[in-house]
This record gives structure tokens, C-alpha cells and sequence, in this order.
């Protein structure tokens, strides 16, 4: 509250050497909305207060530069890449982090805001705040650039593991397959001796006379259309099976 009110009481000695009156309502806009940000509970809500803040913050750099307010112009430029590494980040804590830097830049920023309009004699007893400034934007720059670096490896990795999942689902698919196919072939041939070995313990004098080598290529086919053939395959030799049955019994 007190930081707030010290910033009103600086605007009040502004002088008409700067177009305050289109710049001011800006930035007093976008530290209101950082303001909003940091006191946001999740990362939607803060994102919200920090394109509004950019968005307040972008419409006054042109200006700033237009009046030769090169100090505040470069802090704004420095402010807007930490709303935009904000609005990028993944995750609420790393969001936050950014709005905490912005909080302490725009402070920085109504200060040389003020000397800018005041006179450029004031401006020149700022040599050392002048250096820092100068030197944050490469630095934030760099730190955004590194950023962006570390989300596309990021997303690279992601696309690398989905494409592995993939290739491990289709050949866990195939081995289920396989296994399938291989327990039905089984089964049927199984199922024709058991029959056959039925038919003569009954002394019936009859036998299945139903070959079946599972030569059959499934390659090409989905599980259940292989599913279904085999159930075809074993009605077929059941059918066959009971039919020789009754026929035994009839005589």
C-alpha cells in the first residue's frame, strides 16, 4: 500500500515534457494487473492479470520511445518478455517468479519514468542504476531464450516417448496376437483327437475326417475377424462331431 501511494505522490511532479497523460493510465494498468497476478491462486487466473499487464505495458514502449525515454522504454521491453516467459511458462510457481521480477522492474520503471520527465540532468546521477537496467534486458533475453530452448527439447523428448509407447503397443498387440492364434491352432487339433478317441471308445467305427494344418495367413487380419474364424472353425468340428454321434446311435 505504501509502495502504491509513493508512486502516485511521483507522478505528481511530472512534467509536461513526456505525454504522461497516454502513458501513466498504461502503466498504472499494467502493475495493477501484476498486482492481481501475484495474488492469483491458480496459473489461468495469473496469466489472465499478465496479458493485460503486456498488453498495457506494449502500448507504452512506442511512446516512451518516440519521447527519448530510453531507460524506461528498455525497462517496459525487459518487463514485457518477463509477461511473456510468464504467459509460457508450464507450471504456476515458475509464472510467479516472473510477476515477482516484473513487480520489482515496474518499480524501477516509474522511477526513471519520472526522471525522464523531469530533466535529463537528473537522469545522469543514475549511472549505476542506468548499467543494471542496460544489462537486464540481454540478461532476461537470454534467460527467455534458454527458456524456449529447454520447452522445444522438452517437447521433442515428449514426441520421442509417445512414438516409443506407440511402437511398444503395436508390437505387445502383435504378441497377443500370435499367442492367440497359436492356442487356438493347438486347441483345434487337440479337440479332433479328443473327438476321434470319443467316436471309438463308443465303438462307433466312424472318425472325423477333418484335416486342419492352420496354414491359414493372419497377418493381414484384426483380432476379432481372427477371433471369429476360429470360433467358426470349432462350431464346424463340433457340428461335424455330433452328427456322428447321432448317426452311430441310429444304427
Amino acid at each position: 500500500m505504501k509502495k502504491h501511494y509513493f508512486l502516485l505522490l511521483l507522478f505528481c511532479f511530472i512534467f509536461t515534457k513526456v505525454n504522461a497523460q497516454d502513458i501513466y493510465p498504461n502503466l498504472v494498468k499494467a502493475n495493477r494487473n501484476i498486482t492481481a497476478g501475484l495474488k492469483a491462486y491458480n496459473i489461468k487466473s495469473l496469466q489472465y492479470h499478465a496479458k493485460i499487464s503486456k498488453l498495457s505495458i506494449d502500448s507504452s514502449i512506442q511512446e516512451l520511445t518516440n519521447e527519448d525515454c530510453q531507460k524506461a522504454s528498455d525497462l517496459s521491453t525487459s518487463i514485457t518478455i518477463r509477461l511473456e516467459s510468464a504467459l509460457l511458462a508450464q507450471d504456476f510457481a515458475t509464472a510467479e517468479a516472473h510477476l515477482v521480477v516484473c513487480e520489482e522492474l515496474i518499480s524501477k520503471l516509474f522511477y526513471e519514468f519520472n526522471l525522464c520527465a523531469t530533466n535529463d540532468s537528473a537522469k545522469n546521477t543514475n549511472t549505476e542504476l542506468a548499467k543494471n537496467n542496460e544489462t537486464e534486458l540481454s540478461k532476461l533475453e537470454m534467460e527467455q531464450a534458454k527458456l524456449l530452448e529447454e520447452q522445444s527439447k522438452l517437447k521433442e523428448k515428449e514426441r520421442k516417448i509417445e512414438a516409443q509407447l506407440a511402437q511398444q503397443k503395436s508390437k505387445q498387440k502383435q504378441q497377443l496376437k500370435a499367442n492367440f492364434i497359436k492356442l487356438n491352432k493347438e486347441t483345434i487339433i487337440s479337440n479332433i483327437e479328443s473327438y476321434n478317441a470319443s467316436l471309438k471308445a463308443c465303438d462307433c467305427n466312424r472318425n472325423l475326417d477333418i484335416t486342419f494344418d492352420g496354414s491359414q495367413d493372419f497377418s493381414n487380419l484384426e483380432f476379432e475377424a481372427i477371433k471369429s474364424y476360429f470360433l467358426d472353425e470349432n462350431i464346424k468340428l463340433t457340428k461335424a462331431y455330433t452328427s456322428l454321434l447321432k448317426d452311430c446311435k441310429s444304427e
